[in-house]
């Protein structure tokens, strides 16, 4: 969710209403690195444009979790990814790693640090979340999950942000006469049920393998994992460094399973 610096401001503004010169001050980093920083904390509804403490519902549980002078590690990238996945279900390290896309180094970590706080617990075979002490965190959480829907103003009008690159973004749009390049799902060369529009803000023209790793970065779901491997099979885009892909690919050379991705027979099937 939040890299350190950020969780390090949103801890200064909501516990002393710091400025951004006082920011600078208290934390010693640049001005510049907090400007970069709030701007995604602000995407996230949790402070307003004037660096105040928005009213949204995700912002007022976080106050109330932080009111009660809560330890903010939770909200670490990695931490938070496990929490998310672990909100209503149980699930062992292999499960953690489909769920979450992250390394089994990251996940050990996060476990660690967040069975030290007695968020979580259990073996390694089987982690949950500890309900009954951290209820205010799960609100907090089960509140974030329809938030994911980043803010641009620089987009059209209502606007979803799927990815955001360094240099690009990708978007979705019920408006499907938009003047930008289609990309993902939206450019396949075959025949695809598929009703959203989805787009890119890059300029130059888009290659298979762009197209194929812009739907790996915002694939979700089962179906779009699938989808993801057709295109594959029928372009074989070249040199994807992606984890997703590396399992479409021990999917269908080495008939491996993966919990949430379609089978190599389903996958066959389909193209057929």
């Amino acid at each position: 969710m939040l890299n350190n610096n950020q969780i390090l401001i949103i801890e200064n503004i909501y516990r002393n209403n710091y400025s951004i010169k006082e920011l600078e001050k208290k934390l010693n980093i640049s001005y510049i690195t907090i400007i970069r920083n709030l701007k995604k904390i602000k995407e996230l509804d949790l402070i307003t444009k004037n660096n105040s403490i928005s009213n949204s519902l995700l912002a007022l549980s976080l106050k109330e979790l932080i009111d009660k002078q809560i330890n903010l590690n939770f909200l670490k990238n990695t931490n938070f990814k496990v929490l998310q996945a672990l909100l209503n279900k149980e699930l062992n390290i292999r499960e953690l790693e489909d769920e979450t896309d992250l390394k089994k180094t990251q996940i050990y970590k996060a476990i660690k640090e967040l069975k030290n706080q007695s968020i979580i617990f259990g073996e390694n075979n089987k982690l949950r979340l500890n309900r009954i002490l951290w209820s205010e965190l799960i609100n907090f959480i089960t509140i974030y999950q329809p938030t994911t829907i980043y803010l641009d103003n620089k987009l059209p009008k209502n606007s979803k942000v799927l990815f955001k690159y360094k240099d690009k973004t990708i978007f979705e749009n019920n408006d499907s006469n938009l003047n930008y390049k289609n990309t993902a799902f939206s450019n396949y060369n075959f025949d695809l049920y598929y009703n959203t529009n989805i787009y890119t803000t890059q300029k130059e023209e888009l290659t298979k393998q762009q197209i194929y790793l812009d739907s790996l970065n915002i694939s979700k779901s089962q179906r779009e994992y699938l989808l993801c491997a057709l295109y594959y099979l029928k372009n074989n885009p070249k040199n994807i460094k992606h984890k997703i892909h590396s399992k479409i690919v021990s999917i269908l050379e080495e008939n491996k399973n993966y919990k949430g991705f379609p089978t190599k027979k389903e996958i066959i099937s389909k193209e057929e």
